[in-house]
């Protein structure tokens, strides 16, 4: 059986699926998704939720046959779904999108643009400057107007730029142009500059070579969600079997409820377990990104 699935707003094509495999089984090991924890496979610990269409379900629970031509949002997907989530927000509160002039700019629609002034000799009437292209200039046998040379088009043979097939400059391997000196550090060998993986391999000309993705600084890290920093913040994180659950049931309530209360924080997280200690700083977790997501608001 061929399942179609959008997995955090990509399609997803998995083939030969056994009519008895969950959800989860296919985000983990056909999809390569492994947030989803496979604990009790019974619909009791929540380690495995995902949002099913926005809804937040078990993934032990559902057939990957119901899931068919459905969406599913991962714990992996949480940045990326909030970050939509924030900017269809701005957009129906009217705010200005990234690029756009504001009201009253010179470059917002509707708004007069100050004329700009003409631009003329000094001491020429303004009549002089209107009347006609050709008005305040001197005409007549006596006066010879230097030719101005047209932009992209080679020079006349009088200003000493050859005109004609010899003008064109050969395109392509054939072309020998001088190489550049490469640039490397201060005292820096030159074999040591071209030592490396690509040492010693011929380049043809016009090849690309791909850039090395440069190594992430100490300390970088993706964005995350505002419930995963608050997670982080608040020292939710113990283990981390259960923190995925949490995160998306959590970042489910906070959609639905941006303000909850303590009762509702309760009631969205109750069918998710936490094995290694009490609930409280899940709980403030959860507060904490209610209160920097009204704030953004």
């Amino acid at each position: 059986m061929r399942v179609n699935i959008t997995v955090n707003g990509r399609p997803y094509e998995a083939d030969d699926v056994w009519e008895g495999e969950s959800l989860l089984y296919v985000l983990r090991e056909r999809m390569g998704l492994p947030g989803s924890k496979n604990a009790c496979e019974q619909g009791e610990c929540g380690s495995c939720t995902v949002r099913l269409d926005g809804v937040p379900v078990c993934a032990c629970l559902v057939a990957a046959g119901q899931a068919e031509g459905r969406e599913v949002v991962t714990v992996e997907g949480l940045a990326d779904h909030a970050r939509q989530r924030s900017a269809h927000a701005a957009e129906a509160a009217g705010a200005v999108c990234p690029g756009e002039p504001e009201a009253g700019h010179p470059g917002a629609p509707g708004t007069t643009r100050p004329a700009k002034p003409e631009v003329g000799r000094a001491g020429e009437p303004d009549a002089a400057r209107r009347a006609g292209p050709d008005a305040g200039r001197p005409v007549g046998p006596d006066v010879t107007r230097p030719a101005e040379p047209e932009v992209g088009r080679p020079v006349g043979p009088e200003v000493g730029r050859p005109v004609g097939p010899e003008a064109v400059r050969p395109v392509g391997p054939e072309a020998v142009r001088p190489a550049k000196p490469e640039t490397g550090r201060a005292g820096e060998p030159d074999a040591a500059r071209r030592a490396g993986p690509d040492a010693g391999h011929p380049v043809e000309p016009g090849a690309v070579r791909p850039r090395r993705p440069e190594p992430s600084r100490p300390g970088q890290v993706a964005p995350l969600a505002p419930v995963q920093q608050a997670f982080i913040d608040a020292g939710a994180v113990q283990c981390g079997f259960c923190t995925p659950g949490l995160l998306v049931a959590a970042d489910e309530l906070l959609e639905r409820t941006p303000d909850p209360s303590d009762a509702d924080i309760r009631e969205a997280l109750s069918g998710n377990l936490c094995r290694c200690t009490g609930y409280e700083k899940i709980l403030d977790a959860v507060r904490l990104a209610a209160a920097r997501t009204g704030k953004a608001v």
